[in-house]
């Protein structure tokens, strides 16, 4: 998170060991361990090219073998499902970065469901369990629209014209763009230069992970 804020890159590598502690952890909390090494697979998977074919054919294989495995066992397939939609999201990294998807996929593996937690507060108001991967695709949703009100305020401040990119860019600025490339992807809006803001999406997967496992929302 703290590189990410800095320069926007994230060595894919630390999460290795996140998954490593987190399958550990499941298989002795009783995850079954067909299901442990199958997430560590598609896991593994991310490290494939994105715009490759196979990147997409591993992911299809999964959600197969997943069904056939798993079809007995709701929870254990809901959350491979929804562990299989994060990585489709890394195809091509239209979506997200493949960072972000193998830190998603990390947090996913590291406290699903068999944990114990993860969902107090849903249990609290009803009787279902809502499983930790699936709250992280919720949360990173809305964790994400928070960078929204903050390029709004910047755009005021810079005192930059109305129109639709406020919402996800800045006005070019060749100066700001010069002193910190790493933070903008230059683009055009109708005619109009502007600085594309990629956000530090790490601080909002760390606190829709925090968020899922520690308050269950």
């Amino acid at each position: 998170m703290y590189f990410d804020i800095l320069t926007r890159e994230v060595n894919s590598f630390m999460f290795v060991p996140s998954i490593i502690a987190g399958s550990i952890g499941s298989y002795l909390l009783g995850m079954p361990s067909v299901v442990v090494v199958s997430w560590v697979a598609l896991f593994a998977c991310t490290f494939l090219p994105p715009d490759n074919f196979v990147y997409p054919l591993a992911g299809g294989l999964f959600v197969i073998t997943a069904v056939l495995l798993f079809l007995s066992s709701a929870l254990i397939l809901f959350d491979s499902i929804i562990i299989a939609i994060l990585y489709f999201l890394g195809i091509r990294e239209k979506y997200f970065g493949i960072a972000d998807v193998k830190a998603l996929i990390a947090g996913a593996i590291s406290f699903p469901f068999a944990a114990g937690f993860g969902y107090p507060v849903f249990l609290l108001i009803s009787n279902l369990a809502i499983p930790v991967p699936f709250l992280l695709i919720l949360n990173s949703s809305v964790a994400g629209l928070l960078f929204i009100p903050y390029l709004i305020l910047l755009n005021i401040r810079k005192k930059n014209g109305m129109g639709l990119y406020w919402t996800y860019a800045l006005g070019y600025n060749e100066e700001e763009y010069n002193r910190t490339p790493f933070k903008y992807r230059v683009s055009d809006y109708n005619g109009r230069k502007i600085m594309v803001y990629k956000s530090p999406f790490m601080v909002a997967i760390f606190a829709s992970v925090a968020a899922a496992v520690i308050f269950g929302i």
